[in-house]
């Protein structure tokens, strides 16, 4: 897995590695843990402690790059689903750990 952002503590690296070690390909934790580090230097703060307002902050930005040309639809997609994943996986497997699916009212691009 590649290096991860200062912002992204040490819970969160387990937890990721922990996902990313049930996923069949390699190339996924890279993938997550690239993904991971793009939103929390984007909203300064640890995966586990993002709000929805921090998550709809980031994908309004994402959308704008969209609109830009700078991102494609599939991208931004992909980002959601991961984040949704991640989050998901948390909540189902670790309930001792306080975290919200801040991404389930993030809706889709066009």
């Amino acid at each position: 897995m590649q290096r991860c952002s200062d912002f992204i503590s040490d819970a969160t690296k387990d937890l990721l590695e922990e996902y990313t070690a049930h996923t069949r390909a390699k190339r996924t934790g890279y993938e997550y843990a690239g993904y991971l580090n793009l939103l929390c230097d984007y909203v300064k703060k640890d995966f586990l402690d993002i709000t929805e307002m921090d998550a709809a902050s980031y994908f309004d930005y994402l959308k704008a790059g969209c609109h830009g040309g700078d991102l494609s639809v599939k991208t931004v997609c992909a980002r959601l689903s991961c984040y949704r994943s991640f989050a998901r996986y948390i909540l189902v497997n670790h309930p001792e750990i306080e975290c919200i699916d801040a991404f389930l009212k993030i809706k889709r691009p066009d």
